[in-house]
């Protein structure tokens, strides 16, 4: 499938399979806290969670780093290649 798979340890045993299990419940991942509504973000260098209380917000400032973004990633500043620090961006 190509996905990736992120694991600080192999667990052999799994969970508990002696009853259904819950759902909508708070769970912990890799020691971090995750609630119902949480938003889990992840690329190939990590993953993390955001409480569901800050997504407004953070939506909000995301729109407005948009702009810095088109610059950052319409490429290296012709200038900085000179210098031979294209490679820091």
């Amino acid at each position: 499938m190509g996905l990736p798979v992120y694991a600080r340890a192999v667990n052999p045993a799994g969970p508990s399979k002696l009853d259904p299990g819950q759902v909508g419940i708070a769970v912990a991942c890799g020691n971090v806290v995750c609630y119902p509504g949480d938003a889990i973000i992840g690329d190939r260098d990590g993953i993390i969670v955001i409480a569901r209380s800050a997504i407004p917000t953070l939506a909000e400032q995301v729109k407005q780093q948009e702009p810095n973004c088109t610059v950052f990633h319409s490429g290296p500043d012709p200038e900085l290649e000179m210098l031979g620090t294209a490679a820091c961006l």
